[in-house]
């Protein structure tokens, strides 16, 4: 069973991505800032981490360099629901920061759970 810290300022997207974790059987912390989920990502070390990139105080990007930088080892998964036409593709930022993973919003359960579980084994 890992820990997955789960940051998104949409409550209904947490409680999505909480009920995709706890079923493949792992434990799930919540948060909705970006200050938030560096404060708990130092205090408990989670295994793995999923990320909206556009959450309040810093965002997303800010929480990936940091977490990376303080625990190299993390996987994180970033996700998005800005439209990729725009001039900036956030989900390539996040993965130059970063990410492990990114995914565009809406994300499918199964492929979410299977991206969890082939970081979790690598």
């Amino acid at each position: 069973m890992a820990n997955i810290l789960i940051a998104d300022d949409d409550e209904v997207m947490r409680a999505l991505f909480k009920g995709i974790v706890t079923k493949a059987g792992h434990e799930a912390t919540i948060c909705g800032t970006s200050q938030e989920a560096i404060r708990i990502a130092e205090e408990i070390k989670p295994d793995l981490i999923i990320t909206d990139i556009f959450i309040p105080e810093e965002g997303g990007l800010k929480v990936i360099s940091h977490l990376k930088e303080i625990l190299p080892g993390i996987k994180i998964i970033a996700i998005s629901g800005f439209d990729m036409r725009q001039d900036v593709d956030v989900l390539e930022l996040a993965r130059h920061g970063g990410a492990d993973e990114t995914f565009q919003k809406p994300v499918h359960a199964q492929i979410l759970s299977k991206t969890i579980k082939l970081l979790l084994e690598n």
